[in-house]
């Protein structure tokens, strides 16, 4: 590839050269971990437990009644984004922090 630059000399650049990664200094990132601590639970090195003890859901929302969703139960602590239909909803922040930001599967929500 050629270029030209801003005094007129002709350069000959390597595409390699042109779209090369750059490397970015991993002491950065190890300077912020030292200052701030690992996330959550993993400060032993460990991985939390990203179970809640499961709570059966069985009664529908009011929130939900007249929409198409009025026969799914849901979790109580859902976190409404949207309000009624269609659904989009999050779990509580606090919990995901007491969870080392696993979502426990009995909040986990897939949105199709």
């Amino acid at each position: 590839m050629v270029r030209v630059s801003e005094n007129g000399v002709v350069e000959n650049v390597s595409l390699d050269d042109k779209f090369a990664v750059k490397k970015s200094k991993p002491s950065a990132t190890l300077s912020a971990m030292e200052l701030h601590g690992a996330p959550g639970a993993c400060k032993n090195g460990e991985l939390p437990e990203g179970n809640l003890p499961w709570e059966p859901v069985t009664e529908i929302d009011t929130k939900d009644v007249g929409t198409p969703d009025q026969w799914i139960p849901r979790h109580p602590d859902l976190i409404r984004l949207t309000g009624r239909h269609p659904l989009n909803v999050e779990p509580p922040p606090t919990t995901l922090m007491d969870r080392g930001f696993i979502t426990p599967s009995s909040l986990h929500y897939v949105r199709n």
